[in-house]
């Protein structure tokens, strides 16, 4: 997936051989963007929250326009898989919801996460109605009640986060703790059942002539699932004869036994990458 503006200040989107066109940006009005891995949906917003909302996907045919009341900066947004309810964060502390039951609902409803200082740094639809928020002190899982326009506390994991990665493909979300944020937490997601499985630790390289060891970054780690498997990729810059190289380590999880690394794959280019996988084959 990939996105251009073209000169005529059009947004495309870039899935397989068949662009999808947005309407023209325009250069007078701000417009904030929003990719939903889970749906695989691009959000444009004019103005960032002040204006029209176009919503578009694979599916060429689904398009949906709206307009949002101004309530501040968005930071992010997506659908639940049914596409009746727009979670909405505004802020680092709660959540906004809009139903679409039968259209557009014009009143909004919140939740605000648990703890004094609890920062949200993200959030991931787990189930039908079921939102999970990740913040910094562990994840909050809540049942969205859009009849009712309620959320509900469905249970909390304390525990110290530094970043997470979402896997939507499995339903598992890694959270990232530790000093340096080597130490990643699996949690599976399934019928409203959450499971923890074995955490593991990331072996990080250490820079030459350097004593301090680098932290390990969210962009260093991505998911991906082959022949049904799911695997931790690790982007490592290595030194070999002299120049940078990238590797990429794989790591294979399971629910059962602690994650194992089963692969090094060296790469003969520099710089950060990431990867994608088409039926059943990783791409670099």
């Amino acid at each position: 997936m990939a996105t251009s503006a073209a000169e005529d200040d059009s947004l495309y989107l870039y899935m397989g051989d068949n662009p999808i066109r947005f309407e023209p940006l325009g250069g007078s009005s701000a417009v904030s963007v929003f990719f939903d891995q889970t749906n695989r949906q691009v959000f444009t917003v004019r103005s960032n929250g002040a204006g029209g909302v176009t919503v578009k996907g694979p599916d060429s045919k689904l398009s949906i326009n709206f307009r949002l009341e101004n309530r501040g900066d968005i930071i992010s947004m997506r659908f639940s898989s049914d596409m009746k309810v727009l979670a909405i964060q505004r802020s680092h502390c709660a959540l906004d919801f809009v139903n679409f039951m039968r259209g557009m609902d014009s009143l909004e409803y919140s939740q605000t996460c648990k703890g004094k200082g609890t920062k949200i740094l993200g959030s991931c639809w787990t189930g039908l109605y079921e939102i999970v928020f990740i913040t910094d002190r562990g994840i909050e899982q809540y049942q969205v009640f859009p009849d009712k326009k309620t959320v509900k506390l469905l249970k909390m994991v304390s525990l110290p986060v530094s970043w997470f990665v979402w896997s939507f493909e499995s339903s598992v979300l890694f959270l990232s703790s530790g000093t340096v944020g080597n130490t990643l937490h699996p949690f599976s997601f399934k019928l409203g059942v959450i499971t923890k499985l074995p955490k593991f630790e990331v072996e990080l390289p250490s820079p030459p002539g350097q004593h301090e060891q680098k932290a390990l970054d969210q962009r260093d780690i991505a998911t991906v699932v082959v022949y049904g498997q799911l695997y931790v990729l690790q982007f490592v810059q290595s030194q070999r004869r002299g120049s940078s190289h990238t590797d990429i380590v794989l790591f294979r999880i399971s629910k059962e036994i602690l994650a194992t690394k089963t692969d090094v794959l060296k790469l003969n280019v520099s710089g950060r990458c990431s990867s994608s996988s088409v039926k059943m084959l990783v791409h670099v």
